[in-house]
C-alpha cells in the first residue's frame, strides 16, 4: 500500500468515527462528547437515571419514560442483546438512551438483535462513551434538567440555546402519545405463557385505563385471573361501566399526572362504582381524584432496587419503580389518632384512606388503602404473589372484585393490622 492509499484510508477511517460522533448538552451547560448508537437526529428531553443492572429492555421499552433523556448508570448494555418476547411495550417512547457502553456484539440464546439494531430500528437517538457516573452525581445533586442528544449539531452554543428555548415536559400530556388508541382484549404471547402459571382461570373482568401500561402489568392481571380489556386513556366512566367490569386499573404512565384532568374526572366518577387499583401513575390520579396534591421531585425513583416498608407488617421489600411525581399524604385529609403506627386520614370525598407502605430512602407514599371503598393504590410495580394474600396489591384488588364491598372483607385483609384493628374495636 502506497503512502496515499494509507492516508487516504486514514482519513476514511477518521471521516467514519467523526460521523459517529454525539453530543449531550444540559440546560446547566454541562456538556459531554461521545460516540452515536441509534439513529442520526436530534431529541430533547428531560434528562433522569436509571440503577438498573439487568432488565435493560424492558426500562427503555417502559411508556413511563416518555419524554425522557434516560441514562443507564450501569456501565455497560446491551451484552445480552434484546428479546423482542420480554419488551414493555411494541414502540419505545424515551426521547434518548445515553450509556457508558453499548454493547454490539450480545451473546444469548434468545437475543433477536443487538441493543444498537434495536435502537435503529425503533428510530431511537442513543450515545456511549459517557462519563455516566459524573452525570449521575450531577442529576443527584441538580435534579432533572432538560437536555439535548444530538448527532447533527456539533456547536455547543447552539445546542445550548435550543434547550434553552425547550418547554418543561410537565406541561405535555405525554399519556396521550402513550395510551392506545382503540379497545383490545390483551392476551399473553405464548413464550410467556409457557413460563407462567395463571393463577386461576378467567373469573374476573377487569378494565385497564392505559395511561402508559406495561406488559408486565397485563401479565400479572391474567395470570390473576381476570380477562383484561384495555381502554384509551381518555375513556369516560360511562364507557367503562357500560362493560360491567368487576374492576378497573389505572396503570402506570409518563409524566406530570396533574394535566390529566378528563382521567381524574373518570376516577372521581368511579369512586364507590367499582374495584379500583391504581399504579404508578394511576395511583396518583386516585390521589388527585379524591382531592389530594402532587409534589414533584428532585430526580425521582427510577430502578429495580428500593427498599419500601410495609408499615402494618413491619417488613421491606425491594421494589421496582419508575416515576417522578408523588403523592403528598397530608393533602388527602385530617389525621386521624396521628400515633398510630398505620397513619389515616379522612377525606371527604372517600372516606378513610390508610398510608400502608413508604419509602425508606426518603419516606415517600409507596402505597394508599381506600378503607370505605374498594380501592387500593402502589407507587411501585407490583408483583404478584400466591402466598401473601393480604398486603399485596393485586391479591388485594382480586378479593375487593370477590367480595364487591371493602367492609365484606377480614379487616386484617384490608389493613394487614391485625393488632390495630382490635385495638380500635377493644
Amino acid at each position: 500500500m502506497t503512502d496515499l492509499e494509507v492516508k487516504a484510508s486514514q482519513s476514511e477511517e477518521i471521516d467514519e468515527v467523526v460521523s459517529k460522533m454525539a453530543i449531550l448538552m444540559l440546560e446547566d451547560g454541562s456538556c459531554f462528547v461521545g460516540i452515536s448508537k441509534g439513529i442520526d437526529g436530534e431529541a430533547l428531553g428531560e434528562i433522569c437515571f436509571n440503577t438498573v443492572m439487568i432488565g435493560y429492555p424492558e426500562v427503555i421499552s417502559d411508556p413511563s419514560n416518555a419524554g425522557q433523556v434516560v441514562v443507564i448508570t450501569y456501565p455497560q448494555v446491551g451484552n445480552y442483546g434484546v428479546a423482542l418476547a420480554d419488551v414493555e411495550s411494541e414502540q419505545i417512547a424515551l426521547r434518548a438512551l445515553v450509556a457508558r457502553e453499548i454493547c454490539e456484539t450480545p451473546s444469548n440464546y434468545r437475543s433477536d438483535m443487538s441493543l444498537p439494531e434495536w435502537l435503529v430500528e425503533q428510530g431511537v437517538v442513543a450515545i456511549d462513551g459517557i462519563d455516566t457516573r459524573e452525570l449521575t452525581q450531577l442529576i443527584r445533586d441538580r435534579g432533572s434538567l432538560r437536555a439535548i442528544v444530538s448527532t447533527i449539531d456539533s456547536d455547543p452554543e447552539s445546542l445550548l440555546a435550543k434547550v434553552l428555548a425547550a418547554p418543561s415536559i410537565d406541561r405535555e400530556n405525554l399519556v396521550a402519545s402513550v395510551s392506545t388508541k382503540q379497545p383490545y382484549l390483551f392476551s399473553m404471547n405464548e413464550e410467556h405463557r409457557s413460563w407462567y402459571q395463571t393463577i386461576a382461570e378467567p373469573r374476573y373482568k377487569v378494565i385497564v385505563i392505559d395511561l402508559g401500561v406495561t406488559r408486565s402489568i397485563l401479565n400479572s392481571l391474567s395470570r390473576l385471573g381476570a380477562a383484561v380489556i384495555v381502554l384509551p386513556w381518555d375513556a369516560s366512566a360511562e364507557e367503562i361501566l357500560a362493560y360491567q367490569p368487576d374492576g378497573v386499573v389505572f396503570s402506570s404512565g409518563p409524566g406530570d399526572p396533574r394535566v390529566l384532568t378528563s382521567t381524574i374526572t373518570t376516577c372521581s366518577d368511579l369512586l364507590g362504582k367499582t374495584a379500583l387499583l391504581g399504579i404508578g401513575l394511576g395511583h396518583q390520579v386516585m390521589a388527585l381524584a379524591v382531592g389530594g396534591g402532587i409534589i414533584k421531585m428532585k430526580a425521582g425513583h427510577r430502578g429495580v432496587n428500593y427498599p419500601v416498608k410495609d408499615i402494618a407488617a413491619d417488613r421491606v421489600n425491594i421494589t421496582e419503580q419508575n416515576h417522578g411525581f408523588t403523592v403528598d399524604f397530608k393533602s388527602l385529609g385530617l389525621l386521624e389518632r396521628p400515633r398510630k403506627r398505620v397513619q389515616t386520614v379522612a377525606n371527604d370525598s372517600c372516606g378513610r384512606i390508610q398510608l400502608t407502605e413508604t419509602n425508606l430512602n426518603d419516606g415517600t407514599v409507596e402505597a394508599l388503602l381506600y378503607l370505605d371503598i374498594p380501592a387500593v393504590s402502589v407507587q411501585y410495580q407490583p408483583q404478584i404473589s400466591i402466598a401473601d394474600n393480604t398486603t399485596n396489591a393485586f391479591n388485594r384488588f382480586a378479593t375487593m372484585m370477590k367480595k364487591g364491598e371493602p367492609e365484606d372483607a377480614p379487616a386484617a385483609i384490608l389493613t394487614g393490622d391485625t393488632k390495630d384493628s382490635e385495638s380500635e374495636n377493644a
